[in-house]
């Protein structure tokens, strides 16, 4: 599809005396190949525990508070910020996550766009227990689409969220080994619902020849493996290394080509090309004063494997903040 874009482009350049042909919201099967902002989005996240101590179970049962916070991530394509709320109940913690995209930025050949605004919301339900002296935590969770999906930077698309209903789940266990030392591990998934998106092709020349093309279209599924090490020093403060792989797979599409004269064909179960593997190490440091927490690091890329059709640039480092009360 980028081949023929590219190459009716070139015709219309070549030919624009006797051929006129112009494309409404253009880039729809180049921006469902890009995994960058897919796995950047604030509801793909990794959930950094950022734990200083273990509580003790009696603690942790007594606990009823409501919580805020203020959390960033910035790299060269993604910068937001992200509201969490969340209210404490004995061993539950119910969540909302607002986020607010400061800058989003998709390549389109040898060109960009970039948007800002609200992304999706996403709630989720955790419970958090003590077990044989391990830190156990469960959550579900459920992502509304409430970014704009059909944001533009001219004429190009740089959706603000995935216009789908996702849910994620994730696991995540601790275990302090001595008084300065624990490790931990998590895994979280998403699973993505399936968008719809609309676009046009017009030739001004010989309108018989357009064509509206209706996608329906299903991310890949995003799959992460954390093991981090926490080094405990002071009374309040972590050192922690983390190690993540995160596995995305290739996701789909379907095309509807309808055509003038009424006719159509449809394309099912193509590929998004949104395969990919991706391993990074975060260090990060978190220093807890009463309910206070603050949260610094840094995502360092260290592999990256994706699909061979996938033309994104190199994975740049990402920083995160965190500051939760």
């Amino acid at each position: 599809m980028k081949i023929v874009f590219m190459l009716l482009l070139l015709v219309s350049a070549l030919y624009s005396q006797s051929l006129e042909i112009s494309f409404t919201n253009p880039g729809v099967d180049n921006f469902t190949t890009q995994t960058g902002h897919l796995i950047a989005d604030p509801s793909s996240a990794s959930d950094f525990k950022s734990i200083v101590k273990q509580q003790s179970e009696s603690e942790a049962s007594e606990k009823s508070n409501f919580g805020i916070g203020v959390e960033t991530f910035v790299n060269e394509d993604v910068k937001y910020v992200t509201i969490p709320l969340q209210y404490t109940i004995s061993n539950f913690v119910l969540k909302a996550e607002v986020p607010y995209i400061f800058n989003k930025k998709l390549n389109y050949f040898e060109d960009s766009a970039e948007a800002s605004g609200i992304g999706d919301i996403r709630f989720s339900i955790s419970y958090n227990t003590l077990f044989n002296e391990i830190f156990f935590s469960i959550t579900p969770g459920i992502k509304f689409p409430t970014g704009d999906y059909d944001s533009t930077d001219g004429n190009l698309l740089v959706p603000l969220g995935t216009g789908s209903m996702d849910y994620t789940f994730s696991i995540h266990l601790l275990k302090d080994f001595t008084e300065t030392f624990g490790l931990e591990g998590g895994f979280f998934t998403k699973f993505n619902g399936t968008s719809e998106k609309k676009a046009e092709i017009i030739n001004e020349e010989d309108p018989a020849q357009n064509q509206i093309i209706d996608y329906e279209i299903t991310n890949g599924a995003i799959f992460k493996f954390d093991v981090c090490g926490n080094y405990y020093f002071m009374d309040n403060m972590t050192f922690a290394l983390n190690t993540g792989l995160t596995v995305m797979t290739e996701g789909s599409k379907d095309k509807t080509i309808t055509y003038t004269d009424g006719s159509s064909d449809k394309l099912t179960d193509l590929s998004n090309e949104q395969d990919g593997l991706y391993l990074d190490i975060s260090p990060y440091i978190t220093y807890r004063f009463l309910r206070l927490n603050l949260t610094a690091g840094v995502s360092i890329p260290v592999f990256t494997q994706r699909n061979d059709n996938n033309t994104e640039d190199d994975r740049t480092i990402s920083l995160f903040t965190k500051i939760n009360f």
